[in-house]
């Protein structure tokens, strides 16, 4: 049985609320706590996986679709961004998640895994390439125009001076336009 670690609980809920400021701010999107995502890896379309945490940029309407047995829903290809917390308890090896994730279009995915920096990986030419990692300081996103991260701040659970930064940003950005570029909303 999987036991939930209070720490990464309690990353997983300050982050989850330093994004979903980012979403309030930004609009148009949806952020999720686990996600059922269905995705296309290895030649299957059939491909499930819940990250930590996803956002999901709604492309001409919301990406949530029902699946043919009508027992759940699920979202439609890959997140524009996921976030991964390993837990030393967690079952899904996260260089896998990873790979997963490349290969089916995640724009950009940041990985917290135990004894190692944080990562902020951005897919270019069909690779992930490092964005950012720690000790890096602000990274700024570019799936997701104007979030930006502090890695000293977010190491330190200064999550107040963390929205003050999305804050900022977002207000110098223009979002809407930027989200219109990209994804046609």
């Amino acid at each position: 049985m999987w036991i939930p670690d209070a720490n990464v609980s309690r990353h997983h809920t300050d982050i989850l609320t330093v994004i979903n400021y980012y979403r309030m701010l930004a609009g148009g999107m949806d952020v999720v706590l686990f996600p059922p995502v269905r995705l296309t890896y290895g030649g299957k379309s059939d491909c499930m996986v819940y990250p930590n945490v996803g956002v999901i940029v709604r492309r001409n309407g919301p990406r949530q679709i029902c699946r043919k047995n009508h027992d759940h829903q699920v979202y439609e290809g890959p997140p524009n961004f996921v976030l991964e917390i390993e837990s030393k308890h967690g079952f899904t090896d996260p260089g896998k998640k990873r790979q997963i994730y490349e290969a089916s279009g995640v724009q950009e995915a940041l990985f917290v895994e135990n004894g190692r920096p944080a990562t902020w990986y951005q897919l270019r030419g069909g690779k992930f390439e490092v964005l950012g990692q720690e000790p890096a300081g602000l990274v700024e996103s570019r799936a997701l125009p104007g979030f930006v991260l502090d890695f000293g701040k977010f190491r330190e659970h200064r999550w107040l001076e963390m929205m003050d930064d999305i804050k900022r940003s977002v207000e110098t950005t223009d979002v809407k336009r930027e989200l219109a570029q990209e994804y046609g909303m």
